[in-house]
C-alpha cells in the first residue's frame, strides 16, 4: 500500500503538470514545436500564443503541422469550409470533421484560414443526440495492493448507448489475479438517464460487485437520482450524479484463511477466526454521488477522473469513496494506451483486520469497436 501512495503523488504531479500544459501546438520545418493557443491562421500566416514568448506570427511556408486540442472552423482554398479538429502524428497533419466524418490529410499551405470556434453554451433547443452506440473494450495488467499484493489481468467493457428518450451507459469488468479462486474480483455497473439531451436529467444506477480479495460474495447497488452537466466546454467536462442507494451486502468469512491479514500469533489468528460470523448479510440505505471530470490535452490525449462518496444514511460512521483516473494516449485511429489508477476506501470493513485501503496501479490497449 505505502508502495502505491508513494507512486499517487508523483502521477497526480504529473496530471496537473498536463492540466496546465498548452493545447494547441505547430511544428516549424527546422523540427522546433511550439505549444500554446492558436489564435488564428488567415494571409498565409499562423498567430500563435505561447506562455514564455508571447505572440508570434509565423509564415505557413515555415510550418509544417498544426495541431488544435478543439474545434476550430476552416477555409480551405478549394472553397470549402468545415468544423473540426487539426491533429498530427506519424501519419501527418490531418483534419478531423467535428461529425465524425473520416479523417482527411492536409497541409497548412491547403487553408485559407482557421479560427478557433467560441466556446458558447448551446442554446436550448439543441436536438438530442443521434441514436446509436459506442463500444470499447479495454485489457492489461495492474498491481494490486491491500488486503494482498499481486499483479492481475484485467478486461473492461464500456458501452454506451443512446435512445431518443434515454441514454444508457454500462461498464463491465473482471480481474484475474494469482489466487485459488477465478476471477478474483468482478463488476457490473449500469446507469440509466432519461432525457439524454438535458443538462439536468433523472437517473438510475445498477451495481452488482464481487471481490474476493475483500471477502466480499456480491454487493448489489440500486440507486436512484438525478444527473447534472456542470460544464461542457469543449475542453473540459464536469458532471455529476447524487441520490439515494439501496445497498445489500454478503461478505464469506471463510475466505480470511488465505489473506495474510492476521496479527503474528497464529493462536490470536485462529481465535479471531473461529469467533467471527461465518456469513454477513449486510442491508444499508446510503447517499450516492459521483462526480466526473474530462480534460482534453495536447496531441489529442485525455485525462478522465471520477470519484465516489457513499456514506450510509444510517450510520453516520459508516462510509466508503472511491477514486478511479486514466490517461488516454491514442495510437491509431481505434487504439488508446490507458494509463490507469484506482483507490478505494471503507472506514468499516467487514471485518477486523482488513485492510481500509485498496489501491491499484495498471496500464492496457483500449480498442474503439
Amino acid at each position: 500500500m505505502c508502495s502505491v501512495l508513494r507512486i499517487a503523488p508523483a502521477l497526480l504531479a504529473s496530471t496537473l503538470l498536463a492540466f496546465w500544459a498548452a493545447a494547441d501546438s505547430i511544428t516549424l520545418k527546422d523540427g522546433d514545436q511550439l505549444s500554446g493557443a492558436l489564435v488564428e491562421l488567415a494571409d498565409e500566416v499562423v498567430v500563435f500564443r505561447t506562455e514564455l514568448a508571447g505572440t508570434m506570427i509565423v509564415p505557413v511556408s515555415q510550418v509544417t503541422t498544426v495541431v488544435t486540442a478543439r474545434d476550430v472552423q476552416c477555409v480551405f482554398k478549394d472553397g470549402g469550409r468545415a468544423v473540426g479538429r487539426l491533429a498530427g502524428g506519424e501519419e501527418g497533419m490531418r483534419f478531423l470533421p467535428a461529425g465524425g466524418e473520416a479523417a482527411v490529410p492536409i497541409t497548412p499551405s491547403m487553408l485559407v484560414s482557421v479560427a478557433p470556434v467560441p466556446l458558447e453554451a448551446p442554446p436550448a433547443s439543441t436536438s438530442p443526440p443521434a441514436p446509436g452506440h459506442n463500444l470499447t473494450m479495454e485489457t492489461g495488467s495492474r498491481y494490486v495492493t491491500g488486503n494482498d499484493d499481486y499483479i492481475a489481468l484485467y478486461t473492461r467493457l464500456r458501452l454506451r448507448a443512446t435512445r431518443d428518450n434515454y441514454l444508457l451507459l454500462t461498464d463491465a469488468q473482471i480481474e484475474f489475479g494469482d489466487t485459488d479462486e477465478l476471477p478474483t474480483s468482478g463488476e457490473l455497473v449500469a446507469t440509466w438517464r432519461l432525457r439524454p439531451d438535458a443538462a439536468l436529467s433523472p437517473a438510475v444506477y445498477l451495481g452488482l460487485e464481487r471481490d474476493t480479495i475483500e471477502t466480499l460474495d456480491l454487493r448489489m447497488t440500486l440507486a436512484l437520482g438525478a444527473y447534472h452537466k456542470f460544464l461542457d466546454s469543449g475542453r473540459h467536462l464536469l458532471e455529476g450524479t447524487l441520490g439515494a442507494a439501496v445497498e445489500s451486502e454478503q461478505w464469506n468469512r471463510s475466505r480470511l484463511r488465505g489473506l495474510d491479514v492476521f496479527p503474528s500469533s497464529s493462536l490470536d489468528a485462529e481465535w479471531y477466526y473461529r469467533s467471527a460470523d461465518a456469513h454477513r448479510d449486510l442491508v444499508d440505505l446510503r447517499l450516492h454521488a459521483n462526480a466526473r471530470h474530462v480534460l482534453q490535452l495536447f496531441k489529442n490525449a485525455q485525462f478522465e477522473e471520477q470519484l465516489g462518496l457513499y456514506p450510509s444514511l444510517t450510520d453516520l460512521d459508516d462510509w466508503r469513496a472511491a477514486y478511479e483516473s486514466r490517461l488516454l494516449f491514442p495510437l491509431t485511429e481505434r487504439l488508446q494506451l490507458n494509463l490507469n489508477l484506482s483507490i478505494d476506501y471503507d472506514n468499516r470493513p467487514a471485518y477486523r483486520y482488513l485492510d481500509e485501503w485498496r489501491a491499484a496501479v495498471g496500464a492496457g490497449i483500449e480498442w474503439k469497436f
